[in-house]
């Protein structure tokens, strides 16, 4: 028994020190994992650290705008500001410097640190007398330009009745900080209430006033603000400007604008018989402003009670004069023959005389500008001229004689082609000194719409300047082109001796080009897809050097150049097909094909047909490709030089 009491315990002692040892190994291998495990946490604090300052940092980093340098965010700011509209019949509501300021507290800090953002004031029924003191204050002292915009008879004029007389009460404070005005869109009741109020205001000096700026409501509404016009004012732009008899008498100091250099006056549209400013108070304020080097009359603002009168008789002396725009509004203006035999001025340099777009001219006016004693121009230091529908075939001589030293000419309307014939043709010996018409030398033609008359005769005299050794001056062609197939072929030609610019030219134009010409092509087409594309190239010396393309480039200019896609019907043209070609073609339908059209560098057209496999399988045809530069004339297909050419695949 005692033998087995020792085995027993012999047994248990050995499998105690097993357990023992297992323990330890696991203590062991405990103590490891919470090492390990330590080091996992640290490591996985770390990470997430890390992570939380990455999307802390990317949370707060700024906007790619935040990113710009103040100077250009200032220039975004600035451009937003000025370009609020003010002729709008619309509310402003809250003005643009005012929400800037609002966005963060960055912008607001820009905002606060210019104080040209907050010159300008445009004055609505919206807006607060809490809206003013702020402007008031920012704009720190500088030069204020104030707008009174849609104040027109709405529900301000009764719920606020004296809301008006309240701002302008605020803003007749800092009048002596005005340098422009500007009134549109104002109902006649607070039009003249503004006039009494700048009128009879004790304290009102507007010694930095330079430009007024005055549009109707309507066009029985005139512009009486006289009392603003003073020695500081530099710019009037006024439509319905009108002047009392008595102004003269009553306050001869009212027409004191020796600074004026630019005096716009517009007639509102509508009113063909208003009665426009008299003739001999318009030539009192011009005679009192001997700086007027810009002059713009649209519509009829001058008035012209008796011509036989002496007034009319009396030479309107504007010596320092360098622009005249005359835009009649109609055929037949009662006050243009009696303003243009008055004028005097010998130092015009740029002169614009547009008649609306009719069929028939506008007023002749040509023999009034040739002194009938000396022959001479009544402008003879003019360099820029502009006539639409201005001239006649009779009268075409006359214009060109008088624009003798031009150097830059613009064309449109009726009368074009005659006007260039006598201006780009050589001087005749003549015993008519009147039909002896010099040659110009021109240094930029504009054509706007020309036919396809008129750019036959410019290539003509174009080739022929250029075969003698002659500079052809650049030539811009403006749009909207008529619908005439010949058009691209001429700004072919044409560019081969100049530099052309295309200006707002559409691309449908040669869409109906390419459409004609494919029609011709093919008789039996009736369904197409059509892709025309345009190249759009803005610089004005595209292309020059490259000897390949001859001695300009057709560039691209405008707005309207766009891609424009079809499906289109093209219409059947008598047919203009190579002989060797099989009635299987000349029969086809529904053809697919594709075009592209490239303006630049050559006016061409790269015509690709693929024909139906079925439809060619079923005629007994392997298909054939067309791909040549094509160009309509007298009704055929021809290439560049003027063979027809077919590659047959």
């Amino acid at each position: 028994m005692s033998g087995y009491s020792r085995d027993y315990s012999v047994v248990a002692s050995h499998s105690m020190k097993e357990v023992l040892t297992d323990v330890a190994v696991l203590e062991d291998r405990e103590k490891h994992l919470l090492t390990h495990q330590r080091k996992i946490t640290l490591s996985l604090a770390g990470t997430r650290s890390k992570l939380s300052s990455r999307l802390r940092e990317l949370q707060n980093f700024p906007a790619l705008i935040s990113r710009l340098p103040d100077e250009i965010l200032l220039y975004i700011f600035e451009l937003a500001v000025y370009s609020q509209s003010t002729t709008s019949s619309r509310h402003v509501g809250q003005l643009v410097e005012t929400i800037l300021s609002r966005v963060s507290r960055y912008w607001r800090i820009i905002a606060f640190r210019s104080p040209r953002l907050w010159a300008r004031l445009i004055v609505t029924p919206d807006i607060h007398t809490d809206d003013i003191d702020i402007h008031f204050k920012r704009s720190r002292g500088r030069a204020l330009d104030v707008e009174f915009v849609g104040w027109r008879d709405y529900m301000h004029s009764f719920l606020k009745p004296q809301h008006f007389d309240h701002i302008l009460n605020t803003l007749l404070v800092s009048a002596h900080r005005w340098r422009t005005i500007t009134v549109s869109d104002m109902c006649d009741s607070l039009l003249t209430c503004l006039n009494h109020r700048l009128y009879d205001y004790p304290t009102v000096k507007l010694p930095m006033l330079k430009r007024i700026t005055f549009r109707a409501q309507r066009p029985e509404q005139s512009f009486y603000l006289s009392c603003l016009m003073n020695q500081s004012l530099e710019n009037l732009d006024a439509e319905n400007l009108s002047f009392p008899a008595t102004l003269a008498i009553s306050r001869p100091n009212v027409l004191n604008t020796t600074a004026l250099t630019h005096l716009t006056l517009r007639v509102r549209d509508g009113t063909p018989a208003r009665k426009g400013i008299d003739f001999s108070l318009f030539r009192l304020l011009s005679s009192r402003a001997p700086n007027l080097g810009h002059l713009a009359l649209h519509g009829q603002p001058i008035s012209v009670a008796n011509r036989n009168s002496p007034e009319t008789d009396t030479a309107l002396e504007l010596p320092g004069l360098r622009t005249l725009v005359l835009h009649p509004g109609t055929l037949t203006p009662h006050y243009l023959r009696d303003f243009i035999a008055a004028i005097k001025a010998p130092s015009l340099r740029r002169f614009e005389l547009i008649f609306p777009d009719h069929e028939a001219p506008g007023e002749d006016i040509s023999d009034l500008l040739v002194e009938p004693k000396s022959a001479k121009s009544i402008f003879p230091c003019l360099s820029t001229a502009s006539l639409q529908n201005a001239a006649r075939g009779n009268t075409a001589g006359r214009f060109a004689f008088a624009f003798q030293t031009l150097t830059q000419l613009q064309l449109a309307g009726s009368g074009t082609t005659a006007v260039l014939v006598h201006c780009l043709k050589s001087s005749t010996p003549s015993n008519n000194a009147h039909q002896d018409t010099p040659r110009l030398n021109l240094e930029e033609l504009t054509l706007s719409s020309p036919s396809s008359a008129t750019l036959h005769h410019l290539h003509a005299w174009a080739r022929a300047r250029h075969e003698n050794g002659q500079p052809v001056p650049r030539m811009v062609i403006q749009g909207p082109l008529r619908n005439d197939l010949l058009f691209p072929d001429l700004c072919n030609a044409l560019r081969k001796h100049t530099h052309v610019v295309l200006v707002d030219v559409a691309m449908s134009s040669f869409k109906e080009y390419l459409k004609f010409t494919v029609g011709a092509l093919l008789p039996g087409l009736r369904q197409a897809s059509l892709s025309v594309y345009g190249q759009h190239n803005a610089q004005p010396g595209c292309g020059q050097g490259d000897e390949d393309h001859g001695a300009g480039d057709v560039c691209a200019q405008g707005p309207n150049m766009r891609a424009v896609e079809g499906p289109f019907t093209v219409p059947r043209v008598t047919p203009y097909l190579h002989a060797t070609e099989s009635s299987a073609k000349k029969e086809a339908r529904n053809i697919p094909f594709e075009t592209g059209y490239t303006p630049h560098p050559d006016i061409q057209a790269r015509v690709k047909i693929c024909l139906d496999h079925q439809h060619l399988a079923d005629h007994g045809a392997q298909g054939w490709v067309v791909n040549a530069p094509i160009a309509h004339r007298r009704n055929s297909l021809h290439s560049a030089n003027g063979q027809t050419r077919f590659k047959m695949e």
